[in-house]
Parts: C-alpha cells; structure tokens; sequence
C-alpha cells in the first residue's frame, strides 16, 4: 500500500490489512545488475502466460519477458505494470522490448521522484555493498521500493528502474 499511501507518520500495517511478497529471485547478491536468473525468468513467464498469449502480445516474447524480469528488479507488482503500461504504449501493435523500456523510464520518472535529493549518494552505496541502515531515511527508500530487499542471505539494492535515473549515474 505504500505506493499509494506513505504518510511518514502512520506505518501502513496499521492502516491496511498487509502482505509481504517476497521479491523473486531475479539474482544473487554477486550477480551483475542486469543478470536475469532462470528461476525468476521462468516465474514471470508463467506469471505472464497465465494471462496473454505470450507470442501474441510480444514480439520477440522471450526478450521481452526477460526485460520485464530485469526491470522489475523481482517485485511482481512492478512486472504487471510494466508489462501492462508497454501493451498500451505499442497499442494495437505487440510489444517489443523498445515498449518495455519506454514503459521503465516512464514508471522511473514516478518512482524516482519519490527520493529525496540527498539520498541519491546513499543508494550509490546500497548498490555498492547491498546493506542498508536502520535509520529513517533508509526506512524511507524502502517504503518507496527506490530500494529492494532479497531474501535468504538478505541482501539489498536499488531498484532497476532508479537505476535508470541520471541522478543515480551521476552519484554512481
């Protein structure tokens, strides 16, 4: 719910009902930032093909599903947004993966206003040493999903669409 409703003064699980997904494993804490794993792509195709005709709506349907997997950065939510904001922008076309990424800087535009200027140097070194602080503003990075947590041995990163933000390139 934090997407829709972040007041800084009320944790969402006292005004909402919450439920952790836990985020897919698109990759391992060693793996580089655009490695997509075979369990995670594997996950969104069938998340997908549940729902549309995979070679119907995507041309070339493997590619696009692994940039779908890629720039969700694992979080299911950001996989069905993505793939549904690229179906309308190649409308009555099949998407490609130019839709996919015009759909990521359009949902890194909304996502990344979310981060406050100063924290830009922080996610750099998120990405860097994948842990985050308990303190307030990393509380805030990832309320926000600016900042993902993996399970297992938990580990932490920004998420692939901040990633794309000039702003994160210039902490970088």
């Amino acid at each position: 719910p934090a997407d829709q409703y972040a007041p800084v003064t009320v944790q969402p699980s006292q005004a909402f009902e919450t439920i952790v997904v836990p985020m897919l494993p698109v990759r391992d804490r060693s793996d580089g930032p655009d490695h997509v794993g075979a369990a995670a792509l594997t996950a969104v195709q069938d998340l997908l093909a549940r729902r549309v005709n995979l070679e119907r709506v995507f041309d070339p349907a493997d590619d696009c599903v692994r940039d779908l997997a890629r720039l969700s950065g694992g979080r299911l939510r950001d996989v069905f947004a993505l793939a549904r904001l690229a179906c309308e922008l190649a409308d009555p076309d099949r998407v490609t993966p130019g839709h996919v990424m015009a759909a990521a800087r359009k949902l890194r535009g909304e996502r990344a206003v979310a981060a406050r200027p100063e924290q830009w140097a922080r996610m750099a070194e998120i990405h860097r040493d994948k842990q985050v602080a308990n303190d307030p503003s990393d509380a805030h990075l990832l309320l926000h999903s600016l900042v993902l947590n993996y399970d297992d041995d938990p580990w932490w990163d920004v998420h692939p669409l901040v990633r794309l933000d000039e702003r994160f390139d210039r902490a970088w």
